[in-house]
């Protein structure tokens, strides 16, 4: 059977993809990926057909690859999900700055926005290339020797901290709910908000009409609590615990913000920008 996360220019079937293919997917993604960029780079010329199209067939299948999991860790994340794109993370990242730091690849794509070629572009194609010469920049491909290597390393830390960023405001969401006993609490509630809530109470007897409902952090939970709760201390209960989540505890945030905010200015520094702000912009 072919692997869930091969691309073949359809949309991808989540349901089917499990935590296994992960890992298979991604060694036969970058192993093809790499012969193809090292083919490419060999013989690439300053064409839209050689130095854009032939870059974007190459990182396509990754790019779809990596699009689906990383959806699928913010929807239907898992310890065994969280597993397999820890182990390849720093592989998709290694090639991805390979990708954007090659050469050759930039060469090509900085002499067709100069060359005779240009003037057959269209206006989208022209903001094509100039993104790519962009981000290409960004990406360090100026850099050389030991700058290259903090920068590389730099773009890693982020990744994976990023990710546990993440994980903990998941974890957070998925730790915190709200059991309401009283029917007067739930004046203003809509039919549908309140047997959702109901539905998600422990109490195998819980009900519409006589609850107990539970809330949760999650949008759909939170929403309609927010919005139609008359009760106005259990809003604020739920507001605050939902703008501090991650923020203390087990799944405190702040060492991992402050990682972030220190290499997003290393990276900055290096790229010889004053702050982050202006590598955004």
């Amino acid at each position: 059977m072919s692997n869930p996360l091969s691309y073949n220019g359809e949309l991808a079937d989540y349901a089917a993809v499990k935590a296994e293919h992960i890992k298979p997917a991604f060694k036969t993604i970058i192993d093809t990926a790499t012969k193809e960029l090292q083919s490419l780079e060999a013989g690439v010329t300053p064409t839209w057909e050689s130095a854009i199209v032939g870059m974007r067939d190459i990182t396509a299948p990754l790019e779809h690859a990596w699009g689906v999991v990383s959806h699928l860790m913010a929807v239907r994340n898992s310890d065994a999900l969280r597993e397999a794109h820890a182990a390849v993370q720093g592989d998709v990242i290694t090639f991805s700055l390979r990708v954007s730091q090659s050469k050759p690849v930039y060469q090509a794509v900085k002499a067709l926005s100069t060359g005779k070629h240009w003037a057959t572009l269209d206006r989208a194609q022209q903001r094509v290339v100039e993104a790519t010469i962009k981000s290409a920049e960004l990406s360090g491909i100026a850099l050389e020797g030991d700058d290259l290597v903090a920068f590389n390393k730099h773009q890693a830390t982020l990744a994976t901290t990023s990710t546990q960023f993440s994980n903990n405001v998941l974890d957070a969401t998925r730790a915190w709910f709200l059991d309401v006993t009283d029917p007067k609490d739930m004046e203003g509630m809509p039919s549908n908000a309140r047997a959702a809530a109901a539905a998600a109470s422990p109490d195998e007897n819980a009900s519409e009409e006589a609850g107990p409902w539970r809330f949760t952090l999650n949008i759909p939970s939170f929403q309609p609590l927010m919005q139609h709760c008359r009760n106005r201390d259990l809003r604020e209960q739920t507001y605050r615990a939902f703008v501090t989540r991650a923020s203390s505890g087990e799944h405190d945030n702040q060492d991992n913000i402050v990682e972030i905010l220190q290499t997003r200015q290393k990276v900055a520094t290096l790229l010889g920008m004053e702050n982050h702000a202006q590598v955004s912009l």
